[in-house]
């Protein structure tokens, strides 16, 4: 069975600071031109990281009670950059010397964002062992050079292991495990989804000292699709937990850490038909129920009749669809999996369960009239909440788009904030998806469309 119980840090040295923070908030717009809502809602962003008062983030969390459980001195600290009140604190933990600093970068997608956090590091604690993961360093390998080693995949066993040897007075690059990579960088391999034969630790929220209780959970890892665009670590293979140990983590939650709402934090939760069935059974028979949010695939419920209305009365509240287009030819390009005809069945087949679905605007083959058909057809279905975000192109985008630029309209660039293909470009896109959230919310009093 799951860990249900962890010693708290002793009074020693630690042996891993966890810090994290992100930067999304603070990409730079191609045009002056956002609305007055959208920079609102970026404040208002900027606002909760100022005073730390977002949900508690999942992968430093989950780390830390996995190093605690192996007997190592484990904190954590978010949003160490952009919460005044926190960057004293990281300072202070750094003065006391810890063995190594872990930096997740799963909100991060700027090299510079993780070479501020490095430079404190450095500054205050520069015997500490710097330690970069998640995603953002996948995204950006340039990030990976500030660190002194990398862990990749997911790094609660890795991490541990890694800890292991620095304790025992290794350097890093003689730690077992560990390898130089043909950039030169030191890098240590995580697990591809679970640790073979064993039930993942349930998370020990009492490390995040959040005062906002809403916890992700997650019911896997990986995701059997492969968009286009994507950048989730493990494509093409999902990998689900037993739904009751899923259930068991919810309902300790609830019970231990006074949580109010479970956010799902899966690429979909419900494309496995036999566990979401099982879940979606064991939820509806607890008394009383929970709130309950998770990602889904537009066609999962197409392909399992009833499933809105099974989610809804389990206690979903709101189910968030990376819908992303409309048009078959983008949906195309996209490797989305679907087509147009599939996404109005689903529409038509919602029983009530409220959905937030995101839109992109820019892909390769998009165009003005295509955004203005796309807002119509929101419109006709009269979804009350979505997003529509200007398109985020990854490095592994752009080389697709080398490799066959007519499929995707010459798509060239070097980096997210200076793309353009031959039907857009990353100003149009902006431009264009913001007359379309005004357009969206006019005349609303509570807007709709972000």
């Amino acid at each position: 069975m799951p860990l249900t119980s962890i010693s708290p840090p002793s009074k020693r040295g630690l042996d891993i600071l966890l810090v994290s923070d992100e930067d999304y908030a603070e990409s730079p717009p191609a045009s002056g031109r956002l609305s007055p809502l959208i920079r609102l809602r970026t404040a208002l962003l900027r606002v909760t990281r100022w005073v730390d008062v977002q949900p508690p983030r999942m992968g430093t969390v989950l780390l830390a009670t996995y190093a605690r459980q192996a007997g190592l001195n484990a904190a954590v600290l978010n949003n160490v950059l952009a919460s005044p009140l926190n960057r004293l604190r990281f300072r202070r933990l750094l003065r006391g010397g810890p063995l190594a600093v872990g930096i997740s970068t799963v909100a991060i997608k700027y090299p510079g964002t993780a070479e501020k956090i490095v430079s404190d590091i450095r500054r205050y604690s520069p015997g500490s062992v710097i330690i970069m993961g998640g995603h953002g360093a996948g995204y950006a390998p340039e990030m990976r050079k500030y660190a002194d080693i990398t862990v990749t995949g997911y790094g609660e066993n890795a991490l541990v292991r890694l800890l292991a040897g620095l304790k025992k007075g290794l350097a890093a690059d003689s730690v077992p495990g560990v390898e130089r990579g043909g950039d030169g960088l030191l890098a240590m391999g995580g697990d591809a989804y679970y640790e073979e034969g064993k039930p993942m630790l349930f998370p020990d929220w009492s490390i995040a000292g959040s005062p906002v209780k809403e916890f992700p959970v997650e019911g896997s890892r990986g995701c059997r699709y492969n968009c286009s665009f994507c950048t989730t670590p493990n494509r093409k293979r999902q990998v689900f937990r037993p739904p009751a140990e899923v259930l068991g983590e919810v309902l300790k939650d609830i019970g231990d850490y006074g949580a109010a709402r479970i956010n799902f934090v899966d690429a979909s939760f419900t494309t496995d038909p036999a566990f979401i069935t099982e879940f979606l059974s064991l939820a509806a028979g607890r008394q009383p129920g929970f709130d309950w949010t998770c990602f889904s695939r537009v066609d999962d419920f197409t392909r399992q009749p009833g499933l809105p209305g099974r989610m809804r009365r389990a206690g979903c509240r709101l189910s968030y669809l990376g819908v992303e287009s409309i048009h078959d030819d983008i949906l195309g390009r996209m490797r989305k999996g679907y087509d147009r005809k599939t996404i109005e069945k689903a529409f038509s087949s919602l029983e009530g369960l409220k959905v937030h679905v995101n839109f992109i605007i820019g892909f390769p083959g998009d165009t003005a009239e295509k955004v203005r058909e796309t807002v119509d057809f929101i419109e006709r279905f009269s979804l009350k909440e979505v997003s529509i975000t200007p398109l985020y192109v990854p490095p592994a985008l752009f080389e697709q788009a080398r490799l066959d630029p007519e499929k995707f309209c010459r798509l060239r660039g070097e980096f997210d904030d200076s793309w353009a293909h031959d039907t857009m470009d990353r100003a149009g896109a902006v431009e264009l998806a913001d007359w379309a959230r005004r357009r969206l919310n006019r005349g609303k009093l509570i807007p709709m469309a972000y």
